[in-house]
Formats: C-alpha cells, structure tokens, sequence
C-alpha cells in the first residue's frame, strides 16, 4: 500500500475526524469539511503510525536534520512523535516570539546551525509556513 493511502486510512478510521461544515479555519478561510488533526494526533497508536510514515519518507527522500520542528500548535505531537521515532532532538516555532520568558519563537534545545526540517499538520496557502521558517532561519538553522 502507499505511504500516502496508510496515512489516509488513519484519518478515515479515527472517529468523528471530518467535520462537516461550514468550518473556518486558522487562516480564515471557508472549508465545507474540516480535517481535525488533532483527532488523530490524540490517539497514540494513529500517531505512532504517521510518525513511522513520515520517518521513512524522510530516509527514503534522503532528508538529513538535526533537529525536528513542529508548526505550533497541531504540528508539536508530530515533532514530538517523530522525534521519539528516530531518536532526533525536537521542539516547535511559532508564527510570532512569545510574550515574556525568554521571547523565542523557536522553542527546545537546539544550537546554530543545525539542519532542521518542519513539519505540520496541513498546507492552506502557506502564510504559517512562511513565517515558520523566516523563524527557524532567523534562530540561526538551516532549513530547505
């Protein structure tokens, strides 16, 4: 089967994982069906198997990082899962440095220079990503 089917197959099995709309979404947009990743991200088993999933991909597509990145907030038990996988240090990045504490918006315990890769939950028109990555740039690691 492929990867891309399996992952599929997760969402279709876990419960109550399509919301029928209108439902809006982070970036305001209008979708007729909502996907709750969260739904499935909740569920260890789910997640164990996309972490699994996506690792592979990553060998196969030969990606080398250092250090895994989740997109806050639906993004962060992805990193976290795949981090646990493959034994790759992992944290997450906001769109904006948070107020107070040490005002990063990279969080976990990653140096300069590090090759990261970012992973999230979904793709819309690519505004979180955007400022996802000007982020982990701007941390000083290197991302593709």
């Amino acid at each position: 089967m492929l990867k891309s089917a399996e992952i599929v197959k997760v969402f279709c099995d876990t419960q109550n994982f399509f919301a029928v709309g209108p439902k809006t979404t982070t970036s305001h947009r209008v979708a007729p069906i909502y996907p709750d990743m969260r739904r499935v991200f909740s569920d260890p088993k789910a997640l164990r198997k996309i972490a699994r999933i996506m690792l592979k991909f990553m060998r196969d597509k030969k990606i080398k990082c250092d250090y895994i990145v989740g997109g806050a907030t639906a993004g962060i038990g992805l990193a976290a899962a795949i981090g646990l996988e493959s034994g790759i240090p992992w944290g997450y990045v906001r769109k904006e440095p948070k107020d107070g504490g040490m005002g990063l918006a990279l969080e976990g315990n990653w140096q300069r220079g590090m090759r990261a890769v970012l992973v999230d939950d979904a793709l819309g028109h690519g505004a979180a990503k955007t400022k996802f990555i000007k982020n982990i740039r701007q941390a000083g690691l290197k991302i593709d």
